[in-house]
C-alpha cells in the first residue's frame, strides 16, 4: 500500500504545479497585455512556487534505483587520432 501511497501523492503534486504553473502564466500573460501590476506579481509568484512544487515532488519520489545499470560505453565514432 505504500507503494501506491507514494505513487498518489507524487503525482497529485505533480498535477497541482502544472496548475499553478499554468495559472502563473496565465496571469502573467494578463498582466503584461493589460496594465494590471498585481495580476503580472501574482503570476510570477505563482510560476515560482510551481517550479518549487515540481523540485519537490520530484525529489519526494526519491531517488530511481536500478538492480543492473547499463554499462557506459564509449563513443567512438569522433576525433580519429585516438
Amino acid at each position: 500500500m505504500s507503494i501506491l501511497r507514494n505513487i498518489g501523492r507524487g503525482l497529485v503534486a505533480r498535477l497541482v504545479a502544472y496548475a499553478a504553473l499554468l495559472l502563473g502564466f496565465m496571469s502573467l500573460y494578463e498582466g503584461f497585455s493589460g496594465p494590471n501590476i498585481p495580476l503580472g506579481l501574482l503570476g510570477g509568484a505563482l510560476i515560482l512556487a510551481g517550479m518549487w512544487l515540481l523540485a519537490y515532488s520530484r525529489r519526494w519520489a526519491g531517488p530511481v534505483r536500478r538492480e543492473n545499470p547499463a554499462p557506459i560505453q564509449e563513443d567512438k565514432s569522433g576525433d580519429s587520432r585516438d
